[in-house]
């Protein structure tokens, strides 16, 4: 018996095939299988180049190399693997775009537009602006005294925080004494004596300057929040004559009336160029009153006038 004839004749008595012929057919349908698979591959494979920007770059630089179709199109299935990869991280992230920023200041920090004639380091003239505002405290009778700056504030005071003889407090407990730019009292002393006709003798802050981030409508921006200029406060509650307290996270859903109108006294003064509250910002200032004052930094000292603010520099935080 010949070569051949003995391998056939040892198929048949393991019982792997049949018959010669049956072992052929099967043998024919593996390369058919392999044929498909292989065919399904390019065809994948394909696909992927045409879909994957990075695939195409790295085919580019493959053939500008010199390194052929072939070395052009492993870099490439490289290139896409770790596209899919990462893709896949910033997927379960949330992805790039829709990542949360800190409040934390850094180098990309900007500044908005500002203030009414803000410029840093400050020029002269905002410094003469600022000696104007301290005159107004002065008219005032409000107790101050001139401290080193923080941030961006331009003239940095500290005063007993009693404003139109309104007391505001630090909700903590935090001892002073409490940094704010002039412009900020001159505004919280005008606004404090329609609060004290409404029945406020107390406002409990949760943060007055903070070097920090605009945070409102549920998005962090990358500019310097007023907090940063000493221009804003965050009050989270108020105190009225009778020993009454109203806290704005648990009072305001109830549509407390002393919470509702210190908000439209707020709004009616034009002394704060923008309030957030739970009324137009529900989802980052549910819980406390954003006041950010009017502020100018061109305006001249006063004429034996009652103390008064800037008309507002435009909208935002």
């Amino acid at each position: 018996m010949s070569r051949s004839g003995l391998v056939v004749s040892a198929f048949l008595v393991a019982g792997v095939v049949g018959t010669p012929a049956a072992f052929a057919g099967k043998s024919e349908k593996r390369v058919e299988k392999k044929a498909d698979k292989k065919s399904d591959q390019k065809s994948d494979k394909k696909s992927d180049k045409k879909s994957s920007a990075a695939t195409k770059s790295s085919k580019a630089s493959g053939k500008k190399s010199g390194g052929g179709g072939g070395g052009g199109g492993k870099t490439a299935t490289k290139t896409a693997k770790r596209d899919t990869k990462s893709g896949g991280k910033s997927a379960r992230k949330g992805g790039a775009s829709t990542r949360t920023l800190s409040r934390a200041v850094t180098a990309r920090t900007k500044m908005d537009a500002g203030p009414t004639g803000f410029t840093w380091p400050p020029s002269q003239k905002m410094l003469d602006a600022e000696k104007a505002c301290e005159a107004r405290l002065d008219l005032a009778g409000v107790a101050w005294q001139p401290v080193e700056r923080d941030g961006r504030m331009v003239a940095a005071i500290v005063s007993d925080m009693n404003f139109g003889g309104v007391r505001f407090m630090d909700a903590w407990g935090r001892k002073g004494p409490h940094k704010l730019d002039c412009q900020l009292a001159v505004a919280l002393e005008a606004v404090g004596h329609d609060l004290y006709a409404l029945g406020v003798r107390e406002a409990h802050f949760a943060s007055l300057y903070r070097w920090s981030n605009v945070r409102a409508f549920g998005k962090t921006v990358n500019v310097l929040s007023r907090h940063s200029y000493g221009l804003a406060m965050d009050v989270v509650s108020f105190r009225d004559a009778a020993g009454r307290a109203v806290n704005v996270a648990k009072d305001y859903p109830k549509k407390d009336a002393l919470l509702l109108d210190i908000e439209k006294t707020i709004n009616d003064s034009k002394k704060f160029r923008l309030l957030l509250t739970p009324r137009n910002d529900p989802t980052s200032h549910s819980d406390h009153y954003h006041f950010e004052a009017v502020s100018n930094y061109t305006a001249k000292a006063p004429e034996q006038a009652p103390p008064a603010v800037a008309e507002p520099d435009g909208d935002g935080e």
